[in-house]
């Protein structure tokens, strides 16, 4: 609803890591997402929270693990 989050991807890296680089970057995010196909980046208005994780696609839901797996 803010805009405060961006699926990101480039030709230079795979998505994991990229997902990886960001992570261990000083770059402040709220929620960083491993989705296979790209890397989910969401800002917080508050404090954040540098959660990282990776989803797991299942049939037609999705569930997360912490980290990056």
């Amino acid at each position: 609803m803010l805009g405060l989050a961006a699926d990101i991807s480039t030709a230079k890296l795979a998505p994991k890591a990229l997902a990886m680089l960001i992570r261990q970057s000083g770059l402040e995010f709220d929620q960083l997402i491993y989705e296979g196909m790209w890397a989910d980046m969401g800002l917080s208005a508050g404090s954040p929270r540098r959660q990282v994780l990776t989803a797991k696609f299942a049939g037609s839901g999705v569930s997360y693990v912490v980290g990056i797996l």
